[in-house]
């Protein structure tokens, strides 16, 4: 026969059930973007937002700087880069495009997707932008850069779950009482 404290802890785990960790996505997340060059002072074209699943391309031709040819999606953890004509761009310190991302997990890695079809001069990092520099890269239409974003996984349980955790916190602790109160009784 089962005590009360061995039900109770019982009753803890099928309440709580396993915690896993909640998916991490840009998709829904605010991203800003800006095209620099011939450096990171001098803007070229932007900023201009989206949010991230709204359209694909998130950046079409023209959206970001006039009629360029070029356009840029952005997925749950991509970024894909897409050349619309025969480009070459100026050399410089940086010449390419900042993604400022808001309400979005932290980005902890980025880099170069085996599907891409040419290797851009430079990318880059923070918690919540990526930078993609193209100084002097020549490109053309078949030409893609995807660039594959490693987000912290969201680990923090839901309201409800908290609640659960309480609750079955609270009956292995009078469980507990009890059982000891029972005992002292012998």
């Amino acid at each position: 026969m089962r005590s009360l404290f061995q039900v109770a802890v019982i009753l803890c785990g099928l309440l709580i059930g396993p915690v896993t960790a909640g998916a991490s996505t840009l998709i829904g997340s605010t991203v800003t973007a800006t095209l620099y060059n011939p450096n990171l002072s001098t803007i070229l074209g932007g900023p201009t937002t989206a949010t991230v699943g709204a359209s694909t391309p998130t950046f079409p031709n023209g959206s970001i700087v006039g009629n360029t040819a070029f356009q840029i999606n952005i997925t749950s953890d991509q970024i894909f880069y897409n050349p619309l004509a025969d480009v070459t761009y100026g050399s410089g310190p940086f010449n390419g495009f900042v993604f400022d991302f808001s309400n979005a997990p932290t980005i902890f890695g980025v880099t170069l997707d085996s599907a891409s079809r040419f290797v851009p001069t430079a990318i880059s990092f923070t918690a919540n932008s990526v930078s993609l520099n193209l100084s002097g890269n020549t490109v053309n239409t078949s030409s893609v850069a995807v660039l594959d974003i490693q987000l912290q996984s969201n680990a923090t349980p839901e309201p409800a779950t908290w609640a659960l955790i309480v609750l079955a916190f609270g009956l292995v602790g009078i469980a507990w009482k009890s059982r000891k109160t029972f005992t002292h009784q012998l």
